[in-house]
C-alpha cells in the first residue's frame, strides 16, 4: 500500500509478462476514505525487448483463417508455419515469448491444451510436414498451456523454454492443440506469401502425432500466420549474421552485434569442430 499526496505512484519489483490491477482511492479530511478506482495493465518482458514479426510490408493481410493456431471446430488440431529468416534480423538474443493475432473474439475454453514447438530449418516451403529428426531439432517452448482468449487483441505468451535462433535458418513454428472436445470456431490474421508456408491438420478422434502427422482433414496455404517473437538481448548479445559470400577459396561474412570485438570460426558442415581461423579482417 502506497500513500502519496500527489497524483503519480510507481510500483517496482513486479514480475514480467504478468497482469496486475492498479487501484487508487482518495483520503479526505484525514480519516474519510473514498471508494477504490482500479485499472488493469500487463508488464512487459524487459526494458530492451526486441520484436520480430512473421510478415513484412510487402505482404497483403487477410483474416478468418485456420492458421496459425488451428481451427477450433474440431477436437484436435496441428499447424506448422514457416517464417523466413529475414524476419528475425532484429533479434539478437534468445526468443522467450511469442504472440498470435486472432481475427475474431472468443469467450470460452477453445484453445486450452496447447503445445508449441520451434525449430531452425533449411526448408523454404512446406511441401510436406516437417518431423523431428537428426536434421530438425524441435524445441518444446510451451507445453500443455491454456491460450484461450476473449478479445481479438494480440495474445502474448511466455515460453517455458527459450528458443535460440541460429542466425541464418528459417524458423518452423508447430502448434499442437489437444482440446479433446467439440468447441465453437475462431479465426486468425495471416499475411500472404509467394509459396506454401503453412500446413494444417484437424480431426475429431485422437491427438495428432508430431512425429508422424496424419489426420482426417488437412490443407496447405500460401500464407503465414501473424506471429510476433520477443527477445531480451541483455548483456553481450548474440551477433546476427547479415550476409555470407563465398569465393573460390575464401568467404566474406558480415554481422551485427553489440560486441567491442569478435571471435570468428569456420568449419565444413560435415565437421564437428571449428578449425583455427587466420587472416580474418
Amino acid at each position: 500500500l502506497i500513500t502519496t499526496t500527489g497524483n503519480t505512484a510507481v510500483a517496482t519489483g513486479l514480475d514480467g509478462l504478468t497482469s496486475y490491477e492498479f487501484c487508487v482511492r482518495g483520503i479526505c479530511n484525514g480519516t474519510d476514505t473514498g471508494a477504490w478506482t482500479c485499472a488493469t495493465f500487463r508488464t512487459e518482458m524487459c526494458d530492451n525487448v526486441t520484436i520480430a514479426e512473421s510478415w513484412d510490408s510487402t505482404m497483403s493481410s487477410s483474416s478468418s483463417d485456420y492458421v496459425p493456431m488451428g481451427y477450433s471446430y474440431y477436437n484436435y488440431g496441428y499447424v506448422q508455419t514457416l517464417v523466413d529468416s529475414a524476419q528475425f534480423a532484429n533479434i539478437s538474443g534468445d526468443i522467450t515469448a511469442f504472440a498470435f493475432k486472432p481475427a475474431t473474439s472468443s469467450s470460452g475454453s477453445y484453445y486450452d491444451h496447447i503445445s508449441v514447438y520451434m525449430a531452425n530449418v533449411p526448408e523454404t516451403s512446406l511441401s510436406s510436414f516437417i518431423v523431428p529428426d537428426s536434421n530438425h531439432v524441435f524445441v518444446p517452448v510451451i507445453t500443455d498451456a491454456n491460450m484461450c482468449y476473449s478479445d481479438n487483441n494480440w495474445q502474448l505468451h511466455g515460453f517455458d523454454t527459450a528458443f535460440t535462433w541460429d542466425g541464418h535458418s528459417n524458423v518452423l513454428v508447430a502448434i499442437k492443440r489437444d482440446h479433446g472436445s467439440y468447441s465453437s470456431g475462431a479465426s486468425f490474421s495471416v499475411h500472404s506469401t509467394p509459396n506454401t508456408r503453412s500446413l494444417y491438420l484437424y480431426q475429431d478422434s485422437d491427438p495428432i502425432s508430431i512425429t508422424s502427422p496424419s489426420a482426417s482433414n488437412s490443407g496447405s496455404e500460401q500464407s503465414v500466420g501473424d506471429f510476433r517473437f520477443y527477445s531480451c538481448a541483455a548483456g553481450c548479445a548474440r551477433p546476427v549474421i547479415t550476409s555470407v559470400t563465398g569465393d573460390y577459396q575464401s568467404a566474406t561474412m558480415n554481422w551485427s552485434g553489440n560486441g567491442t570485438a569478435y571471435e570468428v570460426a569456420v568449419k565444413a558442415v560435415s565437421d564437428t569442430t571449428c578449425a583455427a581461423v587466420t587472416a580474418v579482417t
